[in-house]
């Protein structure tokens, strides 16, 4: 069951990154996820990392502006 959960959680980020960062990143974020996970319950570290599209957003080189810098 958790890793079922684990596989959830890193897809619902995976999806939201360009495909050539994919790999690399879902080998960092399954290895983060089994770091925080020794020392806590699989609910609080998915808590601790929250939502997977906004965790997403950290990984993403774009950023979405509602105007962007090069007009401000």
């Amino acid at each position: 069951r958790e890793k079922e959960l684990v596989n959830r959680y890193v897809y619902e980020v995976t999806k939201r990154i360009p495909k050539e960062q994919r790999s690399e990143i879902e080998m960092e974020l399954r290895e983060l996820l089994e770091d925080m996970a020794e020392g806590a319950p699989l609910e609080e570290v998915f808590a601790k990392l929250g939502d997977p599209a906004v965790f997403a957003r950290k990984y993403r080189e774009d950023k979405n502006y509602v105007i962007s810098p090069e007009y401000y």
